[in-house]
């Protein structure tokens, strides 16, 4: 595919993988900086939770992990059908997957914060 393309628009492609790429890089760097911080904060402390905290019910976040994890398999399953010229699958899977995405992330924790 590269060898048909201009020297321009070559470049353009490589500066677009390379922008890609520090983006990317960038999001792994806030998680790995997340997981230190929070491994950290919890050598803190003798036993997690801390007295005095009582432990979350872990319901909420197994369900909002299989959601995502659904939502996941939707995005794939929409990558798929749009490869392989499907448009109505793959709209159906991406509007599932948003939806998955929706209710398990933002909304949900919206809901878990209220019925806490």
């Amino acid at each position: 595919m590269d060898t048909q393309l201009s020297r321009q628009e070559r470049m353009a492609l490589a500066n677009r993988r390379t922008g890609l790429f520090i983006f990317q890089l960038s999001w792994i760097m806030v998680f790995v900086c997340l997981t230190f911080v929070n491994l950290q904060i919890r050598g803190n402390f003798a036993s997690w939770p801390p007295e005095g905290v009582t432990s979350l019910n872990l319901f909420l976040p197994t369900l909002a992990t299989a959601g995502l994890l659904l939502s996941a398999f939707f995005v794939g399953r929409g990558l798929r059908a749009l490869r392989n010229h499907q448009r109505a699958v793959f709209l159906t899977s991406w509007q599932i997957a948003l939806g998955l995405g929706w209710l398990c992330g933002d909304h949900g924790i919206r809901m878990a914060e209220r019925a806490v």
